[in-house]
């Protein structure tokens, strides 16, 4: 929803893009983080394990016409690497889908970027996104973390990897965080100054460890 605040007492509704039961699990729209050049970055969260749900999806969101938002392309979705035990991701076991874009909420030591997107896949993984061309957005990295070695909790149901949360730093650090094994996800890789080549394209957790 695109909602007028000039008056915070009264928000006053100027439109809303509906995604529709096809796109959408139970929860619908997750995150919505605006770039500039008047466009969002829109993802679902998936819910059910093993994709037993409609299809969950990133995109972009065209905001120059406020009152007609529209979703102009799709962000890849995640394919499993060579030689992996899976054939996709739907049937890795646990959740497959879209969950949380990194945030910087302004933080001037966090990274922050009008055409790099950071979004966490569940048990795909970090994944890294080249948004410069909002029409044709293109995987440039990702981090997929090892499965897990232990339960904690009662999800999922098997003991994939379960990446819920990125976080960027400015310059030194990444770290994602797995639900099921907290302190291996919070490894830290230490990079370049971020920018459009943050990581190695295809690079792995495994690849890179401190």
């Amino acid at each position: 929803m695109i909602l007028d605040i000039a008056d915070p007492t009264t928000p006053r509704l100027i439109s809303r893009l509906d995604i529709g039961a096809a796109f959408s699990s139970v929860i619908a729209m997750h995150t919505v983080i605006p770039l500039p050049r008047r466009l969002a970055v829109v993802n679902t969260e998936a819910i059910a394990e093993l994709s037993a749900e409609p299809y969950n999806f990133a995109g972009i969101v065209d905001l120059s016409d406020e009152s007609r938002p529209r979703l102009i392309s799709l962000l890849p979705p995640p394919v499993p690497h060579d030689g992996a035990p899976y054939p996709n991701f739907q049937t890795r076991g646990g959740r497959f889908g879209p969950h949380n874009q990194h945030h910087h909420q302004g933080n001037p030591h966090l990274f922050q970027s009008d055409t790099v997107v950071h979004l966490t896949w569940f048990n795909a993984g970090l994944r890294v996104y080249d948004v410069r061309d909002p029409w044709v957005p293109r995987e440039i990295a990702h981090i997929l973390p090892d499965d897990a070695t232990q339960r904690r909790g009662l999800l999922p149901a098997d003991r994939a990897g379960d990446a819920v949360r990125g976080r960027v730093g400015r310059r030194v650090r990444l770290r994602v965080r797995d639900r099921q094994e907290p302190r291996a996800a919070h490894r830290a890789l230490h990079r370049r100054p971020c920018g459009a080549d943050v990581l190695t394209p295809g690079a792995r957790v495994s690849d890179r460890r401190r």
